[in-house]
């Protein structure tokens, strides 16, 4: 009242709705901006009142949904007003993700707040696209003008830092009590927690009273009982129990449910947090015409779901459409197989038709299948010409059979190739020639909880003598390390200056490396960690790392996503390193990682269609570092944070959203990573290492003896499928 009381000399708009797309520059939108790449846009097919919309060809509609959620989080649209004058807002969306739940939105006009009210609009739940009119006019000027909405938590905003608060409290609780009574105490024992722990008691009493006032706001706010609340419940409970009995907690039951508590408490915090909102369009109206229905009539309905029936019997949901001046360009197409998501498909098929064939001239028919699909096809010879996103181990057996065509004899190879490293091309070399190149890359890194280790006096350790002399530490105060099994062979042996394969050049995988005297030692030594150690064999890292139990890692460097995503409770609490290595005579690091490659490679089928240089064209543009930055961009956008690319490309992940701290941790452990390339009976060494791996770990067997009668079967088989290929075989004892 008070904002239309301040602009009462302006005119109120009376004329026709105006329509502006949320998505995409269209229809008087002149520019969508997101706080987040993790905002994505959505193929939306539930109701042809959608704008856009096809009835079975994919198209990109709306924006937001489960993708936009996050308190802070914040979506801007530029919208071209046809003149000055007070404007009612509408916005075309809907709420259907979190049932009963009213997402909160803050909203800004050029920038500003126009009054009290805008801090907290109201998003009820539905399941159906609806017109959310608040009944609000806002000033617009002619020409551009800004309308932002602010993920924002409204009235939850208070019961989130309470409870948020409450979490970090009895996380720390936790930690403090396993390290009297570890995580599995003996019930038999007493172990004088209240006596040993003088704060347990009032801790305990002051998060319970500080949960019950977040239960009583909560009851307010909802206006009845439910999921937001039943949780909060649960654990007073307990915290009541324990008041009444607080030497119960040293029980094992009582320990793991109160530790089980905690971790759901964190992930309500999740729950409470998440604010979702799909948007189709923002309309401008006056209160004489309202905007048109949100939803199709029934038998608008009817009638769209049958062109959505009949089209499945002709539409080939496997091709990735060419466009019609593309298929004009050449009749004699690259057939290129793409084994990944529709999603990653259509934004190459975008970025194909934009940038690739109106500049070459050279049609791409991609196609969307199974990897599955590819040997077989290929061997009835009706296979692609290129297939990207293939896995390393998978590629290398094309290569082994005759069937890919050898990339470093093609023209520009040497500039492509100069992209990546010599340690990664080594993992995809075979008989001295070059069947792949890569796209993305996996490796491990170190996890650690800062504040865990802050609190007994430790750092992250650079080597693994370090590592060892914390395991005691730790394991004093009742927590664990993890490292992943036999997985973490290669990078210790490629660490000491070994390797899984003996011989040089055309003879490497003549025979095991295994049966190396340091190989033996570094068996030994990944061994003991789990037999001298008593490190864990099989954990779940994730949960007990968030919880604090296990405050130190090996794991894949992509898990750093699962962290921040998905434990909001330890935000600040913890970083990552390099995986340990060996310590140089100069005091520097040693630390190369074992890293498994994701490839793009040609099959001799290019050549019998007589598109090799087309196809090699194809190749060198989608590896280039702007397309894979494009591409890298666009996947996170449209699936969020956690799809974020892993690529091999050392210039395209420094444009990738990481911190400038993150990044260079990052890049250090990059700079050290070793692909170790299958030769033929591959599969063997990792079969016959993951078993006797288990027969010292688990059955106590000698780890000398153990690997040495492993060896042998690996030995028998690398040298089967030489002579299956026609390669030098080894003539020695082990072939026996």
């Amino acid at each position: 009242e008070e904002y239309l009381r301040r602009n009462a000399d302006k005119q109120k708009y009376n004329g026709a709705p105006l329509y502006f797309q949320c998505e995409r520059t269209d229809q008087g939108t002149l520019e969508v901006r997101r706080s987040s790449a993790s905002i994505n846009i959505n193929y939306n097919a539930s109701d042809p009142e959608i704008e856009p919309y096809h009835p079975y060809n994919v198209v990109y509609n709306t924006i937001g949904g489960s993708s936009w959620k996050y308190s802070g989080e914040a979506i801007e649209w530029m919208i071209d007003v046809p003149k000055e004058g007070l404007y009612q807002l509408c916005f075309k969306g809907k709420q259907s993700i979190s049932r009963g739940v009213t997402s909160y939105r803050k909203l800004k006009v050029n920038g500003r707040v126009p009054f009290y009210e805008a801090n907290e609009l109201k998003f009820e739940y539905s399941t159906k696209m609806r017109n959310y009119l608040p009944g609000y006019y806002v000033y617009l000027v002619e020409g551009s003008n800004v309308i932002s909405l602010e993920v924002v938590l409204g009235q939850f905003g208070e019961c989130y830092s309470e409870v948020s608060e409450s979490v970090r409290v009895l996380n720390d609780l936790y930690r403090q009590i396993i390290r009297i009574t570890g995580t599995v105490p003996d019930q038999y024992v007493d172990y004088e927690v209240v006596k040993k722990l003088p704060e347990y008691v009032p801790t305990i009493q002051e998060e319970r009273d500080r949960l019950a006032g977040v239960l009583e706001s909560l009851l307010e706010i909802t206006g009845e009982k439910g999921e937001n609340s039943n949780l909060v419940e649960k654990i007073l409970v307990q915290l009541d129990m324990l008041l009444e009995e607080p030497d119960k907690i040293a029980v094992a039951g009582e320990l793991g449910s109160f530790k089980s508590n905690i971790t759901s408490l964190a992930t309500w915090l999740i729950q409470i947090s998440e604010m979702p909102l799909e948007m189709d369009y923002i309309v401008l109206c006056g209160e004489e015409q309202q905007p048109k229905a949100a939803t199709a009539t029934t038998f608008h309905k009817w009638n769209n779901n049958m062109a959505r029936f009949f089209a499945t019997f002709f539409v080939d949901n496997t091709q990735i459409y060419m466009d019609e001046e593309e298929e004009q360009q050449t009749a004699e197409a690259v057939k290129v197989w793409i084994p990944s998501g529709r999603d990653q498909a259509q934004i190459l098929r975008r970025l194909i038709d934009e940038e690739f064939s109106s500049k070459y001239g050279i049609g791409i028919d991609l196609e969307l299948v199974p990897l599955d699909v590819v040997l077989p096809s290929t061997l009835a010879g009706v296979g692609p010409d290129v297939i990207l996103s293939i896995d390393q181990t998978k590629m290398m057996d094309f290569a082994m059979r005759n069937a890919l065509v050898d990339l470093s004899k093609l023209a520009d190879y040497e500039q492509v190739s100069s992209t990546y490293s010599e340690n990664i091309l080594r993992g995809v070399t075979y008989q001295e020639g070059v069947y792949g190149l890569p796209e993305t890359e996996n490796f491990y890194m170190m996890f650690y909880r800062e504040d865990i280790l802050e609190s007994l006096g430790l750092t992250a350790p650079r080597t693994w003598d370090e590592f060892k002399s914390m395991i005691s530490v730790l394991q004093m105060n009742h927590y664990d390390a993890y490292l992943p099994e036999s997985a973490l062979l290669t990078t210790l042996l490629l660490q000491n200056g070994a390797d899984l394969y003996a011989g040089e050049g055309n003879l490497y995988g003549i025979k095991s490396g295994l049966s190396d005297k340091v190989a033996m030692e570094t068996f030994k030594e990944l061994t003991d960690f789990f037999t001298a150690y008593k490190l864990p064999v099989s954990i779940d890292f994730a949960n007990r790392f968030r919880t604090g139990e296990v405050p130190i890692g090996i794991a894949d460097y992509t898990t750093f996503n699962t962290f921040e995503l998905l434990a909001p409770e330890i935000k600040g609490l913890w970083s990552f390193a390099p995986v340990p290595g060996v310590e140089n005579e100069d005091g520097t690091i040693y630390h190369p990682v074992a890293a498994s490659t994701v490839q793009c490679a040609m099959l001799n089928a290019a050549v019998e269609h007589g598109v090799t240089q087309q196809a090699w064209t194809f190749m060198k543009w989608w590896l280039s570092s702007d397309v894979q930055a494009r591409y890298a961009g666009q996947i996170e956008a449209l699936l969020g944070s956690s799809a974020r690319y892993a690529s091999a490309n050392r210039e395209v992940l420094q444009k990738l959203p990481w911190s400038s701290t993150n990044l260079k941790i990052l890049l250090e452990q990059f700079d050290n990573t070793v692909s170790i390339p299958p030769v033929p009976g591959h599969y063997m060494t990792t079969r016959m290492m993951d078993y006797a791996f288990k027969d010292v770990v688990t059955g106590g067997l000698n780890p000398r003896e153990t690997l040495y009668f492993n060896i042998k079967e690996i030995n028998a088989e690398l040298t089967k499928k030489r002579e299956e290929f026609g390669l030098v075989v080894s003539e020695g004892e082990e072939n026996e």
